[in-house]
């Protein structure tokens, strides 16, 4: 082999060297930046799951506190339907009491 053909065998050599740099380079920052965006998906994830625990605690107690307020209710209703009978039968009672 020639000088000259050793150096343009050189040549290529440090080009296709160079090129495969260039290949792998970018590869390599492609997967650098996959891997910062997985890591922030995966915080964001994190964060979300947390905040849903939260929202269904509170969910949670505010269903039981709307069903004591519920019973409440049924139970106040129940209490005022039997003092209007008495108020009802009280009255009744006053009038029959004057009539005579």
């Amino acid at each position: 082999m020639t000088a000259e053909d050793l150096k343009r065998q050189k040549m290529a050599y440090r080009r296709g060297l160079f090129r495969a740099s260039l290949v792998f380079g970018t590869i390599a920052i492609l997967m650098a930046m996959l891997a910062a965006e997985a890591a922030r998906q995966k915080h964001i994830a994190a964060t979300q799951t947390a905040l849903a625990q939260e929202n269904a605690n509170t969910a949670r107690l505010e269903r039981h506190r709307a069903d004591g307020l519920a019973a409440e209710v049924v139970t106040l209703r129940k209490r005022l339907e039997q003092t209007l009978r008495e108020n009802e039968a009280l009255k009744k009672r006053t009038l029959g009491a004057n009539a005579q």
